[in-house]
């Protein structure tokens, strides 16, 4: 009698342990890169890079990198991790219309995420004549921009009057 109850449980402890190990985690990678040619389905790599900053995003880590590959226009992005965008060398740019450029929403960011820094370096803004905002910053922290370019844009770096007194720094 106990032979035929353990048999079925058996084949299904071991069809549960097989489907598990055939769904893997989805980890996110500590640097990832964006091409002018790439594509957002890319798993974010040196070799299949996304197409756009937001595409990258998704799949950096918390206090990963983000780096360009060669020049592009890279679209908008919602910045809500600890995180470093850097096209050091390349012309890169993120070409808005009617939007903002590059919003940092502090007060979103995972309360696990205790360094609460965004650095963005050597990008170009162009607001193609309605662009509003280059980058907004939500929250009660602080971001940091180098080399950067700004055009067409109503304001370069924003922050609501209300949500903090400490000026973002830009360099």
């Amino acid at each position: 009698m106990r032979n035929s109850f353990a048999v079925p449980f058996a084949l299904a402890g071991a069809i549960l342990a097989l489907s598990l190990a055939a769904s893997p985690a989805s980890a996110q990678a500590s640097r990832t890169w964006v091409s002018g040619v790439g594509d957002d389905a890319n798993p974010c790599s040196r070799t299949a890079p996304c197409k756009t900053f937001a595409g990258a995003i998704s799949k950096t880590a918390v206090n990963g990198e983000i780096n360009c590959i060669d020049p592009g226009g890279f679209g908008a992005v919602t910045i809500t991790k600890s995180i470093t965008i850097d096209c050091h060398e390349i012309f890169s740019s993120v070409l808005v219309a009617g939007t903002n450029a590059i919003n940092i929403a502090f007060d979103s960011f995972a309360a696990t995420d205790v360094r609460k820094t965004v650095n963005i370096r050597n990008i170009n803004f162009q607001g193609f004549d309605s662009g509003i905002i280059g980058i907004r910053i939500l929250g009660d922290r602080e971001a940091s921009s180098t080399s950067k370019t700004v055009s067409s844009t109503a304001s370069s770096v924003a922050r609501p009057a209300a949500s903090s007194t400490r000026a973002p720094t830009a360099h």
